[in-house]
């Protein structure tokens, strides 16, 4: 019995298609939508957010850090 796979996105296992029911595929991507349409909202209403993390890979591709946890520990830490 072979099962559907979707090809899997970078970093990540395989998963299984028929692991959900086509209603729990739908209710998952919904509720993705949802979360996406919240989180637009939400740094529409924050403008400094997206200044922060511009200003982060600014510095970040100037700075080239090997270690970029590291860095950016620096450069958040007020």
């Amino acid at each position: 019995m072979s099962k559907s796979r979707i090809n899997k996105p970078y970093g990540t296992e395989d998963y299984d298609r028929d692991a959900l029911t086509d209603l729990q595929h739908a209710k998952t991507n919904a509720k993705k939508i949802d979360q996406r349409i919240e989180n637009e909202k939400y740094l529409r209403e924050h403008p400094e957010i997206t200044l922060l993390i511009n200003d982060f890979l600014k510095e970040a591709y100037l700075n080239k850090p090997n270690d970029v946890q590291e860095f950016a520990a620096g450069i958040f830490n007020f």
